[in-house]
């Protein structure tokens, strides 16, 4: 292993290309595991627009989209689970996805030590596939946060103190009419 002053860190850009490489691999696989599940390359989504239109039981709609969506979300759970395994194993065992391997780049912990199972569960599935994706979702959240809150503050408002509002329109001043001459009166 390497000594310390003679580590060359990864940057931005190289990791960028190897995520690139990865999305790749994964786009894949999940062709594959869509083929392998459905005997299909490409997800349908039905047309329930006809149904939609004739009924007006709500339970029945739901019931027509939860059949529609099922097999697309059970490829979905699926690519998924696959996804994560894809990055914690390989990562686990030789501190690269196949994308990192491609550009020449590997994790190890800060000691210059293999990372082994357990670092990667917490890097690749807890960090960058849970929370990251839940810190997206939250973001929005703050958004949100404008349609229900009384001054209508999202977070970033609420956090620097401000709030957004309507500027008062300027209402002309109405030119001096003639008395008698208004709309509906008749001149004097």
């Amino acid at each position: 292993m390497e000594s310390a002053s003679d580590v060359k860190y990864a940057g931005f850009w190289i990791r960028f290309l190897a995520s690139i490489l990865d999305w790749l691999v994964f786009m894949g696989a999940s062709a594959v595991i869509q083929f392998l599940m459905t005997g299909k390359m490409t997800s349908e989504i039905p047309d329930l627009s006809g149904l939609v239109e004739s009924t007006s039981n709500y339970a029945l709609i739901f019931k027509a989209l939860y059949e529609a969506f099922l097999p697309v979300m059970k490829v979905f759970y699926v690519t998924m689970f696959v996804n994560i395994a894809y990055s914690v194993v390989l990562t686990g065992k030789f501190g690269a996805t196949l994308g990192k391997m491609a550009v020449g780049i590997k994790v190890v912990k800060e000691d210059l030590q293999p990372v082994g199972f357990g670092k990667a569960v917490v890097r690749e599935f807890l960090v960058k596939d849970l929370l990251y994706v839940v810190l997206f979702f939250i973001s929005w959240l703050g958004y949100l946060w404008v349609a229900w809150d009384p001054k209508k503050q999202g977070w970033h408002d609420k956090i620097a103190r401000t709030v957004v509002i309507k500027e008062p329109k300027e209402v002309p001043p109405v030119p001096n009419q003639p008395q008698g001459s208004g709309p509906g009166q008749a001149p004097v």
